[in-house]
């Protein structure tokens, strides 16, 4: 939540403390109290205005309601992943990366905020999706970050081939931006990000989740749970497809 505020106030955003809960025996009006003293508290300790919003209901959908109701630029949330969510293919978090049309950003427990001013994009060199990254874009504007854009790929493929996919994948569309291109060989991709995180000092990992069949996320765990369950900073992922969305 300290984050959430420390990232509000910088940039220039107000701040929806927001709970929900799927507990029928959860005492309404006890919840209330408690967002509406943690938004006082955020607004008293970070200079930002801030409103509050408790629900009762299943916590991904409740929480996209409410982001949609308050036009909301950005989710944020604990990375811990929890019961609420399907289970079978990863807990909340998960589920709300993969649900939400917004972008949504998972914080680890203990994060500190810090001006991002490297900002590192793992890159699928293959993938042909659409992306909304205003966010992303906001976000570099803010604090004149440089983007590192990542891609892991198996040992043993040539560099020329290597250079060339990660070029044309990505180079035109940022090429305005201070950035520069990053590939990482490692047999395992979360792995590989991770040391590219520490390499480079990123203070944020950007991801653009593919949406996967049910019964594929129940059977396989994909890179995002992957990436969930050893994130070492905080994670932005931006939605797969170009809906606006606004700051």
């Amino acid at each position: 939540m300290h984050f959430a505020a420390a990232l509000a106030a910088s940039l220039h955003a107000s701040l929806i403390i927001f709970h929900s809960s799927y507990d029928p025996d959860a005492k309404e009006k006890d919840m209330h109290a408690l967002c509406i003293s943690a938004a006082d508290e955020m607004s008293k300790k970070y200079g930002i205005k801030t409103q509050s919003d408790y629900r009762k209901g299943i916590p991904v959908d409740s929480i996209l309601a409410a982001a949609k109701q308050h036009d909301a630029g950005l989710i944020i949330t604990g990375a811990r992943g929890t019961a609420a969510g399907s289970g079978l293919v990863g807990g909340l978090v998960y589920d709300l990366i993969h649900s939400s049309l917004f972008p949504v950003m998972a914080v680890p427990l203990g994060s500190i905020f810090n001006p991002m001013k490297k900002i590192m994009l793992a890159i699928d060199t293959e993938s042909k999706k659409t992306v909304d990254d205003s966010f992303l874009q906001q976000l570099i504007d803010s604090f004149g970050s440089q983007l590192v854009l990542a891609t892991v790929v198996a040992r043993g493929t040539s560099e020329e081939t290597k250079k060339e996919a990660a070029i044309l994948a990505v180079e035109q569309r940022y090429a305005e931006i201070m950035h520069k291109i990053q590939l990482v060989e490692n047999e395992n991709f979360v792995d590989g990000l991770n040391a590219c995180i520490t390499k480079n000092g990123a203070e944020l990992l950007v991801v653009i989740p593919d949406r996967h069949h049910f019964l594929e996320r129940m059977m396989n765990q994909t890179l995002t749970q992957k990436v969930l369950k050893n994130l070492i900073v905080p994670l932005l992922s931006l939605p797969n497809s170009a809906v606006a969305v606004n700051n």
